[in-house]
């Protein structure tokens, strides 16, 4: 298990990494970060601009959550009960 200083650093290198766009990279970094995540706060780290988000951008965040080997581990309790996600082999798998 990575400490948090070596997640931390991990997280700054993805988002340096993600200047040039790389949507795969942002979300790793965000879940890096947030350790357990739901699906809005993906979008949060992804669609930083957006004033609306289409239906089409869940759809690009949980594609690309899936890419980088993210798994469900169930769903929030919130308005909308979005999936709460974490990255394969962190806190407890």
């Amino acid at each position: 298990m990575p400490t948090h200083k070596q997640q931390r650093r991990r997280a700054l290198e993805l988002l340096e990494a993600s200047i040039d766009g790389c949507t795969e990279a942002i979300i790793e970094a965000g879940v890096v970060v947030l350790g357990t995540a739901s699906t809005s706060e993906v979008l949060e780290w992804t669609c930083v601009r957006k004033r609306r988000r289409a239906n089409h951008d869940n759809r690009a965040a949980r594609r690309a959550l899936v890419q980088i080997g993210a798994v469900r581990i169930g769903r929030a309790e919130t308005i909308g009960r979005p999936w709460l996600w974490r990255l394969r082999g962190s806190d407890g798998e």
